[in-house]
């Protein structure tokens, strides 16, 4: 399946995508946010018929998850960006360490909307691409992964503000101004994506590729990130992860015209979920 959020001559709703139509879902859940972290079991009946699905061109899309968020991230997850970043930020990981950190995001953007670059706090405003995992099962400290672990997969954009994240000992104010979240277009379900420890990942700021790797690069797996967590960390339904971005940031490139600026397109791609296009 393929789970998305959109707004529908002025009225948002939740669905599915298939062939390019998009089918709601009518159940007493308001949201694709209760739907996921409810456990409930998609049903023909809580689809419209196939005569009513709308074209996705006529839809607004939304972030799948609409609500305020905490998102549970892991940083410097690619050896390529490590070594980037480590230059650039004078911070690093060696070995086998992870370094893990909560995002708060209010006013998450979905695919063709537009994020508010706060360059009057911080003219260094990044992008990066990462994959995000949507946990699907309720999961005690030390549980065992299984086929009900993750829910699906999507895309998310982690702007950052560089000098705020500097700045302050903790990454999260750098993290989680206001908008600097973009996910989606859509939840891909592990049935629909083979492989996920082998996607490409790519990034391209107004047209020109800036960031291209792979999934298989990741320097902690998608399994090795939720058993990290789950150590001691209770994981709900519904919780996103997200798996950490590739080299290619305008932080690494020492150029104070690789950061994003009013009026730049900044497009997230993964293959087999898709495109997820930021407006600043």
């Amino acid at each position: 399946m393929r789970y998305l959020s959109y707004e529908y001559k002025g009225q948002r709703q939740y669905g599915i995508l298939k062939d390019g139509l998009v089918y709601r879902i009518i159940c007493e859940q308001p949201d694709l946010d209760g739907y996921v972290s409810s456990g409930m079991k998609l049903t023909e009946e809580q689809i419209v018929p196939a005569g009513e699905g709308v074209s996705l061109k006529d839809v607004q899309l939304l972030s799948p998850f609409t609500r305020d968020l905490h998102l549970l991230c892991v940083g410097l997850n690619y050896w390529s960006h490590a070594a980037e970043f480590e230059k650039a930020m004078h911070d690093g990981v060696s070995g086998d360490e992870s370094m893990y950190f909560i995002k708060r995001i209010h006013g998450c953007v979905g695919s063709a909307q537009k994020m508010k670059a706060r360059l009057d706090l911080d003219p260094q405003c990044d992008y990066e691409t990462e994959l995000g995992v949507i946990i699907g099962k309720e999961m005690p400290p030390g549980s065992e992964l299984d086929k009900d672990t993750i829910f699906g997969y999507t895309i998310i954009n982690d702007f950052t503000s560089r000098i705020l994240q500097k700045k302050y000992k903790q990454y999260a104010l750098g993290k989680s101004l206001d908008t600097y979240c973009a996910m989606g277009p859509v939840i891909v379900t592990p049935d629909e994506l083979k492989n996920p420890g082998d996607l490409a990942i790519r990034g391209y700021k107004n047209g020109e590729l800036v960031q291209n790797s792979r999934t298989s690069l990741m320097r902690r797996s998608v399994e090795g990130i939720i058993r990290d967590l789950n150590q001691g960390m209770t994981l709900h339904r519904g919780d996103v992860i997200a798996t950490g971005t590739p080299s290619g940031v305008a932080v690494g490139k020492n150029d104070p015209q690789a950061f994003l600026k009013d009026g730049d397109v900044f497009k997230c791609e993964i293959e087999g979920i898709g495109e997820l296009i930021t407006l600043v």
